[in-house]
C-alpha cells in the first residue's frame, strides 16, 4: 500500500526536474531503489545525477551516533540547499520513521515531530512514513497533528487535525511521549 500511494507523488517530482531524498531502513535500502526501478523510474539516471538520494537511518538519524535533532535537522537544511545548487526547484523527501523504534527513540521521535524545524520549506515537502501497527495511538494522534497533509487509506487529506509548533511542544514534554511499555 505504501508504494502504492508513494509512487505517483514520487514519478511526479521527477518528471517535473524535482530531487527525490527518502531516508529508509538500512536492511530495506537495496529493496527501495529495486522496487522504484521495477516501477519504471530511471534510478542509477537518477542517483547519478543527484535527483535521487537514497540513504538509510546511519547516514541520518544515527549519524555520528544516537539520534540528534539539531544534527538532522542540520542535515535536511543542508540537502535542500544542495538541491537548489544543483538546480533542482524543489525537494521531496520521504522518511520512514521506524528508527525511533529500533533504537527506543520514542520519546525523541515525539519531540522530533512536535518541534522540528523543518518550516520554512522554501516550497519543498517533506512525507514522513508511519506503520501504523507498530506504533502506539497516543504517539500516533500526536505526531498526526503535527503534518498540515495527511495520507490516509490512500488518500491525500488536509489534516483537520493540524496544530501550530508552539502547542505541540508543550505536548512533547508531556507523558504522551512515554513509551507504552514502560
Amino acid at each position: 500500500e505504501e508504494y502504492e500511494v508513494l509512487l505517483p507523488f514520487i514519478r511526479e517530482g521527477l518528471n517535473r526536474g524535482e530531487r527525490a531524498v527518502h531516508v529508509v531502513e538500512p536492511a530495506k535500502r537495496r529493496e527501495h531503489i529495486q522496487r522504484l526501478a521495477a516501477s519504471g523510474i530511471d534510478m542509477d539516471g537518477a542517483m547519478a545525477t543527484g535527483q535521487m538520494v537514497v540513504l538509510d537511518w546511519h547516514e541520518t538519524y544515527w549519524k555520528d551516533g544516537p539520534f540528534d535533532q539539531e544534527r538532522t535537522m542540520a542535515q535536511f537544511a543542508a540537502a535542500r540547499r544542495d538541491g537548489r545548487e544543483k538546480g533542482f526547484p524543489r525537494t521531496r523527501f520521504i522518511c520512514r520513521m521506524g528508527w525511533a523504534l529500533e533504537d527506543n527513540s520514542i520519546t525523541e521521535v515525539g519531540r522530533y515531530e512536535a518541534t522540528a524545524d523543518f518550516v520554512p520549506l522554501d516550497g519543498d515537502v517533506a512525507i514522513c512514513v508511519y506503520q501504523i501497527p507498530k506504533w502506539g495511538g497516543q504517539i500516533l494522534m500526536t505526531a498526526l497533528r503535527t503534518h498540515q497533509f495527511v495520507i490516509i487509506g490512500g488518500m491525500l487529506h488536509e489534516n483537520p487535525f493540524h496544530q501550530s509548533a508552539s502547542v505541540l511542544a508543550s505536548l512533547a514534554e508531556s507523558s504522551a511521549f512515554r513509551p507504552r511499555c514502560c
